[in-house]
């Protein structure tokens, strides 16, 4: 589930209207009016409290990640004036849709943001209720699920915020005016346009510069070509030789193993560690003197062990009874990737539709995101068509399924040149938009007091 606050912090320019709900983070201090206006345009206006509090949500946000946009002078100044920006950018956009009648909504356009505001209105309530479900001796779960809630507001700096109706008002304000930025972005940009040289261009390009990163680094295809198969973005338009597409069925076992295998599994390795270190002293001494306590520490990582495999076996019954059914349900002639919608745990396939009807990439080379040795190794045993025996690696049970040979070259063109076109659109849009918005703010009749904000620094935002 994608949280709302998410979303507000990577839209950030939306949240300038809805922070007039309510008031600064922390108490003003007795030479700051936090009441100043510091830019308007039309009836539009933006306070230093308002400023304040994007302000301190901002240096919350930078400091989870551990930045200090605040470090030093310089780094200040910047980051006030970013602040500033984003604020000041959403109150013009917000001015000219208002000005330009954009925002009388068609019933379509009104149907879409009640459903979206619904979807993360809901979204925000289940995301909790998951939390408070897993929580012990909860005695009234609605109640636990509203002070997290507003503990999450509290921890964004909203603290007049008291009630869960006056967040979910917050937030609906804030998607509303995220909503209101894009048909804004939309109407301004609505005649950008892309030429056939440019997408063919935009091809070649992008043929050329794969086939030199993946010459280098032809593990990355894989990264590359399933992230944009998961996520979108830029199509990958080669393919390096050695690439193929299998399928997976996985079964993992449940909960976690006993103390007492974690246990004896460290005392292994303690015994490997010894053996190793007495058996390199007798290799370079004329007279061996470690001979006596090598064999006892063979003899007991033997019993240790048969105990380890016994405390694994029984761990791991459930999931290999679980597999075996899948694997005779293949012998039996059941098609793979029926067998696997069924069966596999494996979130990547049954999250990614296209991967249970294609299956993923796998190939010698190492990846970011890579399969396991044991994985590899049991899949470059099979021919194309034919599924390996059930192994066993970290994970847990795996079966694997020799799809097809990921085709090397160049990739087809027509395939691409829809999707090549509706990028470069965006992207051109984008740069135009912010063309726009540049012009919009530096017009005469915006109002901006970039000294005022001066009046804000990190020691308030650290009191909040």
């Amino acid at each position: 589930m994608k949280k709302l606050v998410s979303i507000l912090l990577s839209a950030v320019f939306a949240l300038s209207c809805a922070l007039m709900l309510v008031s600064c983070s922390t108490e003003p201090k007795d030479d700051i009016d936090l009441t100043k206006v510091i830019a308007s345009v039309g009836d539009r206006k933006i306070t230093l409290g308002e400023y304040k509090t994007m302000f301190d949500m901002y240096i919350k946000m930078w400091a989870s990640y551990g930045y200090d946009p605040t470090s030093d002078e310089e780094s200040m100044n910047e980051f006030r004036n970013m602040i500033m920006d984003l604020l000041v950018s959403n109150m013009v956009v917000l001015y000219h849709g208002e000005k330009d009648g954009l925002f009388e909504f068609n019933d379509e356009q009104q149907a879409e943001l009640d459903a979206m505001i619904k979807e993360e209105i809901d979204g925000l309530h289940e995301y909790y209720q998951d939390i408070v479900s897993n929580e012990e001796n909860v005695e009234d779960t609605n109640k636990r699920t509203e002070e997290l809630i507003l503990e999450e507001a509290a921890y964004y700096g909203l603290t007049d915020i008291k009630t869960v109706e006056e967040y979910e008002e917050y937030l609906k304000t804030s998607i509303r005016e995220s909503y209101c930025n894009d048909i804004v972005k939309a109407e301004a940009t609505k005649d950008i346009t892309v030429s056939d040289d440019e997408v063919r261009a935009w091809f070649d390009d992008g043929v050329k510069e794969l086939k030199e990163k993946y010459n280098d680094d032809p593990g990355s295809y894989k990264d590359d070509k399933e992230y944009y198969e998961m996520y979108g973005g830029d199509p990958v338009v080669y393919t390096p030789e050695g690439y193929f597409r299998m399928m997976h069925i996985l079964i993992a076992p449940e909960g976690t193993i006993s103390e007492e295998y974690t246990a004896l599994k460290g005392q292994l390795d303690a015994l490997i560690t010894e053996y190793g270190k007495l058996a390199f002293e007798d290799a370079r001494s004329d007279e061996p003197k470690n001979t006596e306590r090598l064999a006892e520490i063979i003899a007991e990582y033997n019993e240790k062990e048969v105990k380890a495999n016994e405390l694994s076996e029984e761990f791991n019954k459930e999931a290999k009874k679980k597999i075996e059914l899948a694997y005779k349900e293949l012998q039996e002639g059941k098609a793979f990737s029926e067998v696997m919608k069924e069966y596999t745990e494996d979130e990547d396939f049954i999250s990614f539709a296209d991967y249970m009807e294609k299956g993923m990439l796998i190939s010698r080379n190492e990846s970011y995101v890579d399969w396991s040795d044991k994985v590899k190794e049991e899949f470059f045993k099979l021919k194309q068509g034919e599924y390996s025996e059930v192994f066993f690696d970290t994970d847990g049970y795996h079966i694997v399924y020799f799809v097809s040979v990921e085709e090397p070259g160049e990739a087809d063109f027509d395939k691409y040149k829809d999707v090549i076109a509706e990028n470069i659109k965006e992207s051109n849009a984008e740069e135009e938009w912010e063309k726009i918005k540049k012009e919009w703010c530096s017009a005469e009749e915006v109002m901006i007091d970039y000294e005022a904000i001066k009046a804000i620094n990190k020691s308030d935002a650290a009191a909040a």
